[in-house]
């Protein structure tokens, strides 16, 4: 098959460009994984995933487990998880290990797709 000079440059960007698309949509998340989907769909899940600044969420040398209000788990990997596979990671944010949290906080995505953080606090009577 005869392919014009000037077309076999564009047809290989093009090729590039499809390959690298479908690469980055088989690959894994690098720095979560999700244990359940609770109600949320897949891909609302993984987009908001996907968009959020987790690293201040991480721990920097163990797992953390993120409760969803729809019963979504997932699971966030350590700072050290993400600099060892060398995936990007901000450990300056990290918490450390000993930090103190409520494991029974809850997170939910919002209709637009951001994550947000669910707070209660005791009304006083």
């Amino acid at each position: 098959m005869w392919i014009s000079r000037s077309i076999k440059p564009l047809l290989l960007c093009f090729m590039l460009v499809v390959f690298g698309v479908l690469a980055a949509q088989a690959q894994a998340p690098c720095s979560y994984q999700v244990l359940t989907n609770g109600t949320y769909s897949s891909s609302v899940l993984q987009q908001a995933l996907d968009q959020a600044k987790l690293d201040a969420y991480r721990r920097r040398t163990t797992q953390r487990i993120l409760q969803f209000d729809q019963g979504a788990r997932v699971v966030l990997f350590s700072a050290l998880d993400l600099t060892e596979r060398g995936c990007p990671v901000n450990p300056l944010v990290a918490m450390d290990d000993h930090t103190p949290i409520d494991e029974n906080r809850t997170f939910t995505v919002h209709s637009s797709g951001v994550i947000m953080e669910t707070v209660s606090r005791p009304v006083k009577q």
